[in-house]
């Protein structure tokens, strides 16, 4: 995936691209939404998003803004990348269970301790994804995003305001999702 820069999916062309090479994009996409370390800039070039990178003057700048926007104890509740903070509550027991069945279908175990953040974080969904694309489980990736991913949409939207850096990764991820 070295290579591989993906940032106009309205282009898009699902029989280009192998599954190794989406999986691989979808890794990628988890490792951005997790607590930026090092590597992010490196990451986002690799992405296509050269421009960002122009907007940011460092990496604590970056780290600041992803625990404002998305840290439940930082008072920063309004863009929690948590799937099931988007689900309504007279719902919330039942897409908890949904989901929780989904992941254990698939081998994922819940383990909080080992996880260190929710199990339904957006980067771990990303990785289960990827994974299930990795494997060339096609349609169950797809019965994921259907399923369980419609809430990337609200997210999206709700970063459109509060960050443009976040806004623009999650922004090309929604679009790539659309098209498995």
């Amino acid at each position: 995936m070295r290579g591989l820069k993906v940032t106009n999916f309205d282009k898009f062309n699902k029989n280009t691209i192998k599954h190794e090479e989406l999986a691989e994009l979808l890794y990628q996409y988890a490792n951005m939404l997790l607590y930026p370390e090092d590597d992010f800039f490196e990451i986002l070039y690799r992405l296509g998003f050269s421009e960002i990178t122009k907007q940011i003057n460092n990496l604590d700048e970056v780290q600041e803004q992803y625990y404002s926007l998305f840290r439940a104890d930082s008072n920063g509740e309004e863009c929690l990348p948590f799937a099931l903070s988007w689900i309504e509550s007279s719902s919330l027991c039942k897409e908890t269970a949904k989901l929780k069945r989904f992941y254990e279908k698939y081998g994922f175990k819940f383990n909080d301790i080992d996880l260190k953040m929710p199990w339904d974080h957006i980067s771990i969904e990303l990785f289960l994804l990827a994974n299930l694309i990795e494997n060339k489980e096609c349609e169950s990736a797809r019965e994921m995003i259907k399923e369980h991913m419609g809430w990337i949409g609200k997210f999206k939207e709700c970063l459109k305001k509060k960050s443009k850096i976040y806004y623009k990764i999650v922004e090309n991820l929604h679009a790539l999702l659309k098209t498995i």
